[in-house]
């Protein structure tokens, strides 16, 4: 286990989106930088070029090779683990702003974090497709930020076919109204600071407090405090299972105001202490773990 890094994305003025293409090799500074556990201020979608390995999303073990993609919120754990092989993988970091509506709608639909594996054909073509986002993004084109946002959403198109209906859960609908999906990828962003509430997000997006509540109500089926307080103890779980941070510290990532209602709203939910839950992890997989959207 180690301690929790949170990494932040440079992104271009008024372009938030970037891309990389990595090669971890086993003992690398790099792999081991990508082997400890860490969350990202971003969405990430990473997709697996060549090579064998695992991802750890939240609490969950993933072999992954070529083909494989992923999708990571701001509130997913995450790392990447080589276990003897190298890896090549391609790395996508973007805000929700960089997303068509309809796109945005479609990823708050599905699980917090996904994985799926391409067919070998359509993965050289993606792999053709990423290679020549990574080419438009490294230049200096003309209207290069125009292309990479159209060849952004064709590869959104391929990972979105991808979804099983079994992944697909209850929560926001694909009908529901733009603004809550928005409301939504704002509070992704945003659910470990203390000071997210109801008021602060209506004044983020002009409305009246009671407005929003009621609406957010209306259209997901679940109080905003309580979308904002699950999101918080879904993490605050992956973190006491995942790194070697102390309730305390937890507590204060997590966004909550005191160690003890941390506590009491974990054991609320979960059934058990967070200090418990550490000394016997296996009862992590007694526990419902789904999160309503």
């Amino acid at each position: 286990m180690s301690q929790i890094r949170v990494v932040t994305s440079n992104f271009e003025t008024d372009f938030e989106f970037s891309i990389a293409k990595k090669h971890l090799q086993p003992g690398s500074s790099q792999a081991k930088q990508s082997a400890n556990v860490h969350c990202h201020e971003n969405f990430e979608l990473e997709f697996i070029h060549s090579g064998e390995g695992f991802v750890l999303i939240n609490d969950e073990k993933y072999a992954v090779r070529r083909g494989s993609a992923y999708l990571i919120t701001p509130s997913d754990l995450h790392a990447v683990q080589l276990e003897g092989c190298e890896l090549w993988l391609y790395s996508l970091r973007f805000n929700a702003n960089i997303l068509a509506d309809n796109f945005l709608q479609e990823l708050f639909f599905i699980q917090s974090a996904f994985i799926t594996d391409f067919p070998e054909e359509l993965s050289q073509m993606l792999c053709n497709l990423l290679d020549k986002i990574t080419g438009e993004y490294d230049s200096q084109n003309t209207y290069r930020k125009e292309l990479i946002r159209l060849l952004f959403s064709e590869l959104i198109v391929y990972f979105l076919r991808q979804i099983p209906k079994e992944n697909r859960k209850p929560g926001v609908s694909k009908s529901a109204p733009i603004l809550i999906h928005r409301i939504c990828a704002y509070i992704k962003y945003n659910f470990n600071a203390e000071t997210l509430s109801v008021n602060t997000l209506a004044k983020h997006f002009y409305l009246s407090p009671n407005y929003l509540g009621a609406f957010f109500k209306k259209e997901t089926g679940v109080s905003c405090t309580a979308y904002i307080k699950n999101l918080r103890l879904q993490f605050g779980r992956s973190l006491i299972l995942n790194t070697k941070l102390s309730i305390g510290e937890i507590t204060d990532k997590c966004g909550f105001s005191s160690s003890a209602y941390f506590t009491k709203e974990f054991r609320k939910k979960y059934g058990i202490p967070p200090a418990a839950l550490r000394k016997n992890p296996q009862k992590a997989t007694e526990e419902q773990t789904l999160i309503q959207h």
